[in-house]
C-alpha cells in the first residue's frame, strides 16, 4: 500500500472578479501553509523494575528506516515529538542490556501516546 503524504498547503477559494473585453487582471495568489498537527510519544525505559538512564530510544517508520531518536533522562523517561501521523515501531537499547522488543505504535495527528519499554 502506498504511503499517504499529507498536503502541506491549505487551499481555499478566492474572491470572484469579472474581466470585460480586453482587460487584463493581475492575480496574486497566497498559499498559506496548512496547519500540521504532529504527534508525541513518551514513556519510561526500565529493566523490568528500575529505570534505565542514558538508553537510546529509536523510532522507525513503516519502512523500517530510522526516523527519530533520543536518550533517556536520569529517571529513564524519554519524549519524541514532532512526529507526523502514521505507523511506527519503537525500541530501546543500552550497553549491558538486551535490546527491547520492538513496540508497534500508530499515531494520529495531535495525539500524545505513552509507550513504556523494557530492556
Amino acid at each position: 500500500m502506498p504511503d499517504i503524504i499529507q498536503d502541506l498547503l491549505s487551499l481555499q477559494y478566492s474572491q470572484n472578479f469579472e474581466i470585460q473585453g480586453m482587460q487584463e487582471a493581475n492575480v496574486d495568489l497566497e498559499l498559506p501553509p496548512a496547519s500540521v498537527s504532529l504527534a508525541t510519544v513518551y514513556g519510561v525505559v526500565t529493566d523490568g523494575t528500575a529505570p534505565i538512564p542514558d538508553a537510546t530510544v529509536k523510532l522507525f517508520d513503516s519502512a523500517g528506516q530510522p526516523y527519530q531518536h533520543t536518550m533517556t533522562a536520569a529517571d529513564g523517561t524519554y519524549t519524541l515529538s514532532g512526529i507526523p501521523a502514521g505507523t511506527y515501531s519503537l525500541g530501546a537499547v543500552k550497553e549491558g542490556y538486551l535490546l527491547s522488543d520492538a513496540a508497534g505504535v500508530t499515531l494520529s495527528a495531535g495525539a500524545t501516546t505513552q509507550m513504556n519499554l523494557t530492556c
